[in-house]
């Protein structure tokens, strides 16, 4: 059979390819999980992209949103956060999103954007946050 020299040396072969094989068994595992997850992230975008404010805008929309913000940016009485809301235009259709200081910004807001986009074409999701 084998001395007991000769087994060091029998060892790390067997050992590198019961390793090998271990290892390429794993990567082949990760081959076949992939593309669950490649279509779990592909599902995600377009999940993401019928989203209105991440669609392509119209010439007409991506005006509106420049005109609104414009107007937000002039009143100096603004907070940051009323500043920093989300303007979605889609169809001249306008939604505002995001968080304000008080009642009072979030009227303000909604009225600079019905005055660009007209009565009637002005959603307000603006929320009023808490006050600590």
């Amino acid at each position: 059979m084998f001395t007991a020299r000769e087994l060091p040396k029998l060892f790390w072969p067997i050992a590198l390819v019961v390793f090998g094989f271990l290892f390429l068994a794993s990567v082949s595992i990760g081959y076949m999980v992939a593309p669950q997850a490649t279509n779990s992230i592909a599902q995600n975008k377009v999940q993401a992209n019928s989203i209105a404010d991440n669609q392509m805008m119209s010439s007409a929309d991506r005006e509106i949103k420049q005109r609104i913000r414009q107007s937000i940016h002039r009143d100096k009485s603004l907070s940051v956060s009323a500043q920093n809301i989300r303007i979605i235009p889609a169809n001249g259709q306008v939604t505002l999103r995001g968080l304000v200081r008080s009642a009072q910004e979030k009227v303000s807001l909604e009225a600079k954007a019905m005055d660009v986009a007209g009565d009637g074409n002005v959603t307000n999701n603006l929320e009023v946050a808490p006050s600590n």
